[in-house]
């Protein structure tokens, strides 16, 4: 765990009668995935999020802080893609995969910048004052493989551990969700997460916004920019399909 002290942090968890365990059996993390199996996992999110909340660690060891670099993260990505796309808007003898490029990225885009603006209108910087202010701890890795409850609640991975807003161990969760195509009730998680966790329609809206945000397709533009994908353009074709169909409907 990079730029924290490994025992100190694992004895708080300990104390908070969390278990970290690579040794866990793979049964123990059998999950059968649905609205009321997800509403359960919910809880036990909620249930770490209220037993490390306020963990400080001694001067120089504390945990890595990531409040804010998601939405920053993606600012800095679709600022990329314009410039990219606007590359081959002037470009002479255009290839067919950018004039392809061209017909579908637009509204990947104006989606990307439409989720982000949402977040600013749903009093974002307040969410960032009541993280800070709370020390709110982020699992990092909150999905259905890496934490379960038994006794104790388990976590598989303990590597991930951040200073970040509750809100973004939902959004992982069910984006990771999502990309595999699996068909849910997406508000209903959000709202029953919001309810647990005591969070106004400013997290709902948040949630909503950063769900919805096309990852697939933004990171597929990405790597084409960087020149760091296949140069078939069948393949290429395909494997933008495939992005756009991962990142599924908006929410917002």
């Amino acid at each position: 765990m990079k730029g924290i002290n490994k025992n100190e942090f694992y004895d708080y968890l300990i104390k908070n009668n969390i278990e970290p365990s690579r040794d866990i059996e793979d049964n123990s993390f059998e999950f059968e995935i649905n609205e009321e199996s997800l509403f359960s996992h919910i809880e036990i999110i909620k249930d770490i999020h209220e037993r490390i909340m306020g963990y400080r660690g001694n001067i120089g060891n504390t945990l890595p802080n990531n409040i804010g670099k998601l939405v920053e993260n993606k600012k800095l990505e679709i600022k990329k893609t314009k410039m990219y796309i606007n590359s081959i808007k002037s470009k002479k003898g255009r290839e067919a995969f950018e004039n392809y490029i061209l017909d579908y990225s637009e509204v990947y885009l104006k989606r990307a910048e439409k989720c982000i603006e949402y977040v600013y209108t749903w009093n974002y910087m307040d969410l960032i004052l009541r993280s800070m202010r709370r020390n709110e701890i982020c699992i990092g890795d909150s999905s259905t493989y890496n934490i379960a409850k038994k006794q104790n609640i388990m976590v598989r991975d303990i590597s991930e551990f951040c200073y970040d807003m509750v809100e973004i161990d939902i959004i992982y969760c069910l984006q990771k969700l999502k990309r595999k195509g699996i068909n849910l009730d997406w508000k209903a998680l959000i709202h029953k997460f919001c309810e647990v966790e005591v969070l106004d329609v400013n997290s709902i809206y948040f949630i909503s916004a950063l769900v919805s945000y096309p990852y697939e397709t933004m990171k597929f533009l990405e790597k084409c920019n960087d020149e760091k994908i296949d140069s078939n353009e069948k393949k290429l074709t395909k494997k933008f399909m495939k992005a756009i169909e991962k990142d599924g409907e908006s929410l917002i």
